[in-house]
């Protein structure tokens, strides 16, 4: 969890600057507070994911500020999804956000061994291996650090929100599958789409990635149904239906699973011939087989 001390957010945005005042103003808010060590004492802190909108971005911009970074352009739709996610979620993103500006403003040419020591200083060791944070800020390129938390959610790619596709445009793409051969490309789809939208008056075709991403969001079912139609699909993924063994006649022709198979073989001899199997009973289960039946 991220706990941020109260006094650094008195006098943000609707926040009291009086330290008491604070206290009073956290209480008529619903939010909670708790007693932390700090600087030898303790001092009351919140998370940081309770506070307002308007005062968790006041305090994200003078946090910001503090650590000598260029904060970016604050992503208010983005931030906006950010608070409809749960507080746990919403928690783990911003203390990994803590982490990454913490580490972008250590002065350049700082060792990897001494950004360890600083980090599981303040931090802690668990989950801040040097793997664990390289992979970290490498998902961090190219977003601006007010938004770092919002590129740590899941389904935020970059601090960039989805790609939106037309929805004609879509439909164009799922039909020219539907009408390829199973084995047509995705990117001969895409191309085509692409050079149509324009003309259609559809606006530009986002690129290659945001189509293949959509597709493999789809389920397994609408990929084969798109792919195969309807009845190949419904095959593949039926179920067999196992049925009562008990009530089996004897020479009684069934079909245990629901489906069933024709096999035409060479028997040896240059002839296709289908071989049937039937079960009878003689004090136990014998199977015995009928000879072969020459194709006509």
């Amino acid at each position: 969890m991220s706990y941020i001390p109260v006094k650094q957010i008195a006098g943000l945005s609707v926040v009291p600057s009086h330290r008491t005042s604070v206290t009073k103003w956290l209480s008529r808010n619903g939010i909670s507070s708790t007693m932390l060590p700090c600087n030898g004492g303790n001092a009351e802190h919140v998370l940081l994911t309770d506070p307002p909108e308007d005062v968790r971005r006041a305090y994200l911009l003078k946090h910001i500020d503090g650590l000598d970074l260029e904060p970016g352009t604050y992503d208010d739709k983005a931030h906006a999804a950010f608070l409809a996610v749960s507080k746990d979620r919403r928690a783990r993103a911003e203390r990994k956000a803590e982490v990454a500006r913490f580490l972008l403003a250590l002065p350049k040419g700082t060792k990897w061994p001494d950004r360890l020591r600083l980090v599981h200083a303040k931090f802690g060791v668990e989950g801040h291996s040097k793997p664990c944070l390289k992979a970290l800020l490498t998902g961090l390129k190219g977003v601006d650090p007010i938004n770092f938390a919002l590129a740590l959610l899941d389904g935020y790619v970059n601090a960039r929100p989805r790609t939106d596709i037309h929805c004609k445009a879509w439909s164009l793409f799922l039909t020219l599958i539907r009408d390829a051969a199973p084995e047509w490309p995705l990117v001969a789809a895409w191309r085509d789409v692409r050079d149509i939208a324009p003309k259609m008056g559809w606006g530009a075709a986002p690129s290659y990635a945001t189509f293949w991403r959509r597709w493999n969001e789809l389920p397994e079912a609408q990929r084969l149904q798109a792919r195969l139609g309807t009845g190949e699909a419904r095959k593949r993924l039926t179920q067999p239906i196992m049925r009562d063994k008990t009530s089996i006649s004897p020479l009684e022709w069934v079909s245990l699973d629901g489906r069933t198979k024709d096999f035409w073989v060479d028997a040896g001899d240059g002839r296709a011939v289908r071989w049937r199997r039937i079960s009878f009973w003689v004090g136990t289960w014998w199977p015995a087989r009928t000879p072969a039946t020459p194709c006509a």
